[in-house]
């Protein structure tokens, strides 16, 4: 994939990745987890491949993002 080589190439944490590329994510949608099925659906039907990628929760504590990379070295990044 692209992205593993220019992090290979360039030495550049997973992190720092996150922050300057979209990883190859071509487009969110924040959607009420009942929705989320049928959007899924839908998309299938257009042959679009799309995935639940995580949740947004309210929170008393100052914003912050969290992304499970499912990489062993850096398998957590966090933004605040």
């Amino acid at each position: 994939m692209l992205f593993d080589l220019i992090r290979q190439a360039s030495n550049t944490s997973l992190a720092e990745m996150y922050k300057v590329f979209n990883m190859g994510i071509r487009m969110l949608l924040f959607v009420d987890k009942k929705s989320a099925p049928a959007i899924l659906d839908l998309a299938s039907a257009f042959g679009v491949q799309a995935s639940i990628m995580g949740e947004v929760k309210r929170s008393d504590e100052a914003a912050k993002v969290v992304i499970n990379t499912g990489d062993a070295n850096e398998p957590v990044v966090e933004y605040n």
